[in-house]
């Protein structure tokens, strides 16, 4: 079973839109999500899958601060040269409790992932037991997934969600370098860019 934690944003203003949802997991599968996506899949789609070089988060050597750097020298070159320019910024707002969980499980299999292993990811979210923990202690009722009523996201808390978010936006970054030009950056050395 999962067991939802509210925490408030703003302490001492218990505003239900401003509610922290951590979900705690089994400790033996949060174990297996971590090792088996977080440390396998990314290793494995380190090395053998080209991973957008957008993609920041979540990459080993790669820091969320090379990522405001290339923002920031590409408003210098637009200004420098200048040129126009657009800039489009999207936040994934609870990225990770919004994400469907087949299209994951594809999306981890388009970076090498086993078909086993993202049933067993896929049938285990299907059939988890969600609670709901407070100050007063975890709810006696429960809810989860069934016909009428999906549950839909792979948990803040979950050991494997940074690595199912890799999997689904480089996805959808790949397909937008596809339909865009944009400015990219290479090391003196040409070994890295971005």
């Amino acid at each position: 079973h999962l067991v939802n934690v509210m925490i408030e944003k703003d302490p001492g203003s218990p505003k239900i839109h401003r509610l922290r949802v951590i979900q705690l997991l089994e400790l033996d599968f949060n174990f297996v999500l971590q090792i088996v996506f977080g440390k396998r899949m990314m290793s494995f789609a380190s090395k053998y899958c080209s991973l957008n070089e957008s993609q920041y988060g979540s990459r080993a050597g790669k820091l969320c601060h090379s990522a405001i750097l290339n923002k920031i020298l590409t408003y210098d070159l637009f200004r420098i040269l200048k040129k126009n320019g657009a800039v489009a910024e999207y936040d994934a707002v609870a990225n990770y409790d919004r994400m469907i969980p087949a299209l994951v499980a594809l999306a981890c299999r388009r970076l090498g992932m086993t078909s086993k292993a993202c049933e067993m990811m896929l049938d285990a979210m299907e059939n988890m037991t969600h609670k709901v923990r407070t100050a007063h202690g975890d709810s006696h009722g429960t809810y989860k997934t069934d016909e009428k009523f999906k549950v839909f996201g792979t948990g803040q808390g979950s050991g494997g969600s940074p690595s199912f978010w890799l999997a689904v936006s480089d996805a959808m970054l790949q397909c937008i370098d596809k339909e865009m030009t944009g400015v990219k950056f290479v090391s003196p050395a040409g070994d890295k860019n971005s």
